[in-house]
């Protein structure tokens, strides 16, 4: 595991305070540009756009973004870009469109030059495979901050064991994630909010960043159950369990497209994943529904949970049993086929995703 962290370091220019990352600042003029262009002058109004342009030959990335004085609907034919944006070498891209009456109103944002790695990274790397930035907002002689986690990647990674350093005066309205936080390709997740005094530096923020065992795959069933399959590693799905519905029993925050009735229980105090596929049918019915769930679950599983068919002696019926070691612990699912002849239109088909050890 890496230890991932990302220095603040508070820079005071005038009476405002912007955050600057230890990263190297690309300077406006020299590594990028900044133009408004007016696209329309009609009577008592005209329509401009703002544009950023990347003039070197590194990526940029612009984020936190905000106007002296806010735009209503009417004005922001393009609103200002709620999170980041990445510009490649010599490319521009526009951040914003105004219809106005009087001045073109002032844009502010922060930017970094994003370094590019070397070699094969068994760990994501921030500024490559996933984003750390903040926003801000100003309110009388104190600032808020959300530092936020944005996945730019195509592979699936997690992140835990956050931690915020102390700092003067401080105001957390947004709590650290008290269990793992998965981001897919493109997500994005707020770890903290918080305000203190403008004159105070931001505190530094801690975590540790790893790719997933289960990454992601064209089917969105599989994508839902690996979601299961993966918090099963955390011993008591805590990153997918919904609200309390009785002792010993949560909802699950994932719908599994076909599975009904699931639900997140502890069962001779381990914790496991229960839900029926689909709906209930004949015995015949129900093994043709086994045959067509086990080969899903099978091609987006890693191989090294294998499958074993398992046939149960007294009832005859069969039950796929998905099982292996990942990273020093065992993670299992079946797929159970459950009924008797005794009322032979009832059977029906289980998933059960038991907590790893």
């Amino acid at each position: 595991m890496k230890l991932l962290s990302f220095i603040l370091l508070i820079a005071c220019i005038g009476s405002g305070t912007i955050i600057k990352s230890q990263e190297f600042t690309p300077v406006q003029g020299r590594e990028y540009e900044y133009s408004i262009e007016t696209d329309e002058v009609g009577t008592g109004y005209k329509v401009v756009s703002y544009y950023l342009k990347n003039t070197c030959d590194k990526k940029l990335l612009f984020f936190n973004f905000n106007a002296k004085e806010e735009f209503n609907k009417d004005v922001a034919l393009k609103a200002l870009p709620e999170d980041i944006v990445i510009l490649e070498p010599h490319r521009s891209r526009k951040i914003c469109k105004l219809k106005i009456t009087g001045d073109s109103p002032e844009v502010t944002w922060q930017a970094k030059i994003l370094e590019p790695s070397v070699g094969f990274n068994k760990f994501p790397e921030n500024g490559k495979n996933y984003m750390f930035f903040w926003k801000s907002s100003t309110a009388g002689n104190r600032i808020t901050y959300s530092y936020l986690l944005k996945n730019t990647d195509d592979r699936r990674m997690k992140f835990y064991g956050f931690t915020l350093e102390p700092a003067d005066g401080i105001t957390i309205s947004r709590n650290l994630p008290g269990s793992t936080v998965y981001l897919w390709p493109d997500s994005i997740t707020k770890a903290v909010t918080f305000s203190l005094p403008s004159d105070k530096e931001a505190p530094l923020l801690n975590w540790t960043a790893e790719f997933t065992n289960f990454q992601p795959t064209g089917d969105e069933f599989c994508n839902q159950m690996i979601r299961i399959l993966e918090a099963a590693g955390e011993g008591d799905f805590a990153s997918v369990k919904g609200d309390i519905q009785g002792q010993g029993n949560y909802s699950c925050s994932i719908n599994i497209p076909g599975i009904n009735a699931s639900g997140i229980s502890e069962i001779a105090g381990k914790w496991q994943f229960s839900g029926l596929v689909e709906e209930k049918g004949t015995k015949k019915e129900i093994n043709a529904l086994l045959k067509v769930y086990t080969t899903r679950m099978d091609d987006c599983i890693p191989d090294i949970i294998a499958l074993k068919i398992i046939k149960n002696k007294a009832s005859k019926n069969k039950s796929s049993l998905f099982s292996g070691e990942v990273d020093g612990k065992t993670y299992s699912a079946l797929l159970a086929v459950e009924g008797s002849e005794a009322q032979p239109n009832d059977y029906r088909l289980s998933l059960i995703i038991y907590t790893a050890e």
